[in-house]
């Protein structure tokens, strides 16, 4: 079994189906990057306003990687 974590949900808006949209931290570490960043997620990219610019360029760049790496997806 895997050691629990305390994670905290950083989020300001619910979907239009009422779930949290936000950015999931552990220990301050944006862990929705990280899978984007090892090849377990891809960016959604319909909505671009709705990430800081900062945030945007920082996923791009993670997807970016993993796909150029082949990682995950």
């Amino acid at each position: 079994m895997m050691p629990r974590r305390k994670l905290t949900v950083d989020w300001k808006k619910l979907d239009r189906y009422g779930r949290v949209v936000g950015k999931v931290l552990q220990q301050g570490q944006d862990m929705n990057r990280v899978q984007v960043k090892r090849g377990m997620a891809w960016i959604y990219v319909a909505y671009p306003k709705e990430q800081t610019p900062t945030d945007g360029v920082a996923y791009a760049d993670a997807e970016r990687m993993a796909r150029t790496q082949r990682l995950g997806l």
